[in-house]
């Protein structure tokens, strides 16, 4: 990848990171719906309102062993 310059160069312990300066935008509003929807996936697991039936559910029609 040719890096230019205004991208956005992301890294951790695991590598880098490129992300083009026209995809900025919409990375950071992809980022901020996943950050929010986690928030509010751990924020109903506090209050124990979560439900994760769909993963048996998913798992069932798998047939996947060990599911009831």
């Amino acid at each position: 990848m040719v890096i230019e310059p205004g991208d956005l160069i992301i890294g951790d312990d695991d590598g880098l990171l490129c992300v083009p300066f026209g995809d900025v935008d919409e990375l950071i509003k992809a980022a901020t719906a996943k950050y929010e929807a986690e928030h509010k996936q751990i924020a109903n697991i506090m209050a124990g309102t979560h439900d994760s039936s769909w993963v048996d559910k998913a798992l069932r029609e798998l047939n996947c062993e060990g599911v009831a």
